[in-house]
């Protein structure tokens, strides 16, 4: 079964000392911060699938939109677990 598109996540980037601060009023919890924005970037799939899952009982993949650093931080693609 391919997959598809199910929603996308809204994820919010401000800079602080420094540090790339993430977050995203879609997935409560959400808060990852980095000095290396590439770096967070590639971390966040795998975080906001944990959290839906736990939190929700929400099974996903979870896939940026574009690689890093072409990708703005705005926002990533949800697609359904295979």
């Amino acid at each position: 079964m391919a997959s598809r598109k199910l929603n996308r996540v809204r994820i919010r980037h401000r800079q602080r000392d420094g540090y790339h601060l993430l977050t995203s009023p879609d997935v409560p919890g959400l808060l990852l911060s980095s000095k290396d924005l590439a770096r967070a970037l590639l971390q966040l799939p795998g975080l906001i699938e944990t959290l839906l899952y736990a939190n929700r009982g929400i099974a996903c993949r979870v896939e940026l939109s574009a690689p890093p650093p072409v990708l703005p931080p705005s926002e990533i693609e949800l697609l359904p677990a295979a």
